[in-house]
């Protein structure tokens, strides 16, 4: 008996994080949006400047000059976990646009 830790109750215990070929394959294609694949909607940005995981100059280089518009979070990959809040308030303003 005992309490269950977030890691149990995903099913994560004893489960360690790598980076394979897979988890870097999308970014070695360049991506393509026209008017027909999705050009004509507007695209926003929520850039994550300590995301470990794809480093913001990555980051950076996959949205250039394809967004409306730029918003960033001093958080990592993951804000809905670290700053839920302030990426409520970004979304809200995307929806207001």
């Amino acid at each position: 008996t005992g309490s269950l830790t977030p890691a149990d109750v995903m099913g994560l215990t004893g489960v360690s994080a790598t980076v394979s070929v897979g988890n870097v394959a999308p970014l070695g294609y360049e991506l393509e949006i026209t008017d027909k694949n999705f050009g004509m909607l507007p695209k926003y940005y929520i850039e994550c400047t300590e995301d470990r995981a794809i480093p913001i100059a990555v980051q950076r280089s996959m949205y250039q000059g394809k967004v409306e518009k730029v918003f960033s979070l001093n958080t990592s990959q993951t804000p809905n976990f670290s700053q839920p809040g302030e990426l409520a308030k970004i979304l809200l303003e995307i929806a207001g646009l």
